[in-house]
């Protein structure tokens, strides 16, 4: 019988944190060389090689949970070094020798658990911590529904990767027993420093987390599983010419960013110009005349495109919504911008319900379907508490990861094969190569990217996809 180790049991409310947080310190731990020494607090078990006959068995090498009840939390000593109840835990140490086998598929996870970032003194984790073990949370739901059905063996490998000697460590460890697909890291300089290192020993990384059309060339190791920002303006862009006439859309930029116009009339690609309009942020604040009505057309659908996707352009997006609705009157407009507005203020919130805004998303996952209520439900029963984006986020990539490795093999992302049968909970995986240089179109890209991205707007309190 295939065997899906390590799993975590079920836990009241917010001892899951605690139970991960277990889990972080003890890979933490694991990522040190074999020459250190070892935390006195979690003494090495030997445990018992499971009867799988001949099927294949993936395995997890991270912990193996042997309590529900956790009599004392982990702590963090004066010299901040985390200390684990060792009744809680036992270790599994696998040795590692020689090259990599295509005999069991090795995957590793580097996730960013810090261990000062605890709040000693109030039992809490920071929420870019918390947001990790809901991630790896999601990993291994994914392990339980997936890990019986796979036709090749698997085997897991969590790690902490929390800097750059941490990373450095576990990579030269790595090189005695290469794995087949590496998971993270999430800093972008780790991120950089590994895919040399993945290119160099020709093993493939994915970057969960971090979207960049600039940290890499030249390397077809490197796939990104969130779309860039030009591949979100490349998606709106080719929507809004087939939905609308050119010339009914305006191009609205900071006054600081006319650089974004390449992206949206490049003449090579476009044979019509869409108007730009270069807009101060404090005019839309402070101006008591009217800015966006001479932009209004008199009949038919204005369209406006702000392709702005960070925290700082909230004030801008909103004086500018703030101005569509005081000045439209009657008049059909249509706004489109980034799902990263679906993160700033409630007074944005309030007008992405009021207004036609349409936002390019890369995740979206309806709460109506039958799939989404079912994972909910059988999440909180185990862990007494609903699933956030993050938990989503991590199960589809490693469900994504079992079925490509095991389907299609280590070179999965070469083969540019069809994933329509596949159904992830809040995206797909569209993962095309990219060129910086269209002119080396047939050559080496310089990395691989998920090009999956489609639009939702917010209508009474709910995301509803366009297309």
């Amino acid at each position: 019988m295939t065997s899906a180790a390590n799993l975590l049991p079920p836990l009241n409310g917010n001892k899951i944190l605690t139970g991960l947080l277990i889990l972080a310190c003890v890979g933490w731990a694991c990522s040190a060389p074999k020459s250190a020494v070892k935390p006195e607090s979690i003494p090495e078990k030997k445990t018992e090689k499971a009867d799988i006959g001949q099927k294949p068995v993936l395995k997890v090498d991270t912990v193996h949970w042997t309590e529900k009840k956790m009599d004392a939390p982990a702590t963090i000593d004066q010299n901040n070094q985390v200390k684990v109840p060792p009744t809680n835990i036992r270790k599994k140490v696998q040795a590692t020798s020689g090259r990599r086998s295509d005999s069991v598929y090795q995957i590793l996870t580097l996730l960013p658990f810090v261990s000062t970032e605890v709040d000693t003194a109030a039992t809490r984790l920071s929420p870019q911590m918390l947001r990790y073990i809901h991630f790896y949370a999601g990993m291994e739901m994914a392990v339980t529904d997936f890990g019986s059905k796979l036709n090749h063996p698997v085997e897991i490998k969590v790690r902490t990767a929390a800097d750059s000697s941490d990373l450095n460590t576990i990579l030269k460890e790595s090189e005695r027993n290469l794995p087949h697909l590496i998971l993270g890291p999430q800093k972008p300089d780790l991120i950089k420093m590994a895919a040399e290192w993945a290119q160099q020993n020709d093993v493939n990384l994915i970057s969960p987390w971090v979207s960049s059309s600039t940290l890499v060339e030249g390397n077809p190791n490197y796939i990104q599983v969130k779309p860039s920002l030009i591949a979100h303006y490349k998606y709106i862009n080719d929507y809004v010419r087939r939905a609308y006439p050119v010339d009914h859309i305006t191009l609205v930029l900071r006054d600081d960013e006319a650089g974004k116009d390449q992206y949206f009339n490049d003449t090579s690609r476009y044979h019509q110009k869409m108007e730009v309009r270069i807009l101060k942020e404090l005019d839309l604040a402070t101006s008591n005349e009217p800015i966006i009505t001479g932009l209004l057309r008199p009949e038919g659908t204005t369209v406006f495109v702000l392709p702005m996707g960070s925290t700082r352009d909230e004030t801008f997006v909103y004086h500018f919504l703030r101005r569509v609705a005081s000045e439209k009157e009657l008049k059909d407009v249509v706004v489109f911008g980034m799902s990263k507005w679906l993160e700033m203020k409630s007074d944005v919130i309030d007008l992405l319900h009021s207004q036609q805004v349409r936002m390019s998303a890369s995740n979206f996952a309806d709460p109506d379907l039958y799939e989404i209520r079912s994972f909910k439900k059988r999440y909180f029963d185990r862990y007494r508490e609903f699933p956030s984006e993050d938990v989503l986020e991590g199960y589809d990539l490693m469900h994504y990861c079992l079925h490509s490795l095991c389907a299609h093999g280590p070179e999965f992302h070469r083969s540019l094969y069809d994933e329509k049968n596949v159904h992830y909970l809040q995206t797909q995986y569209e993962i095309l190569p990219v060129y910086r240089n269209a002119s080396e179109a047939s050559g080496q890209p310089d990395y691989y990217e998920n090009g999956y991205i489609r639009l939702v707007e917010l209508k009474n309190n709910k995301l509803r996809e366009i297309e």
